[in-house]
């Protein structure tokens, strides 16, 4: 894959609101960090987090889909979620430090959060890439858009600039099938 793509609409509505609903109920955990080799005292940014790999719903049913719309399959690696508060901006990272000229791993990120096209510019949480030529793409985090992207694509995920907005996105990491 050697371009980011997005999808708008990824889910159904009785989907999204299944999540939604999940993440109303959920317990959070504090501490998720861009990249596993920061230190867990750094003052590097932290934010929270819910692991998934072992909820058949985000291992089996929404890889599926990402299997479907893409016409891939996939090896799961890692599905979690990210929620974000204003300051919590990720760092530059890559999530595979693999230089191969392959595309074998591909990263899948939905947003949650009720950002949308109306509020975007005032809530904000942008995710940026910086491509292999050192241009910069901007995402906007709209609701139910999927993107996905070569994972050794350096990127990071931004905070919302309202205080009390949890910006919730979903990630997978997938290895593809050859």
């Amino acid at each position: 894959m050697n371009t980011i793509r997005t999808v708008d609409n990824f889910l159904t509505k009785d989907e999204m609101k299944m999540l939604e609903e999940y993440f109303d109920d959920h317990v959070w955990r504090w501490g998720h960090r861009s990249h596993p080799k920061v230190k867990k005292n750094s003052p590097i940014s932290k934010w929270f987090y819910v692991i998934f790999d072992d909820k058949p719903y985000f291992t089996e049913y929404l890889k599926e889909k990402i299997e479907s719309i893409t016409g891939m399959e996939f090896e799961l690696c890692r599905v979690y979620a990210n929620g974000q508060t204003i300051s919590n901006d990720g760092d530059w990272h890559r999530d595979i430090d693999d230089d191969e000229k392959n595309d074998v791993f591909v990263t899948a990120i939905l947003y949650v959060s009720d950002i949308t096209l109306d509020n975007v510019d005032e809530v904000r949480g942008y995710t940026y890439f910086r491509l292999l030529n050192d241009d910069i793409v901007t995402i906007e985090p709209i609701k139910n858009r999927l993107v996905l992207f070569d994972s050794r694509v350096s990127h990071r995920g931004c905070a919302p600039s309202i205080p009390g907005f949890l910006r919730i996105s979903l990630a997978w990491k997938l290895k593809r099938i050859k």
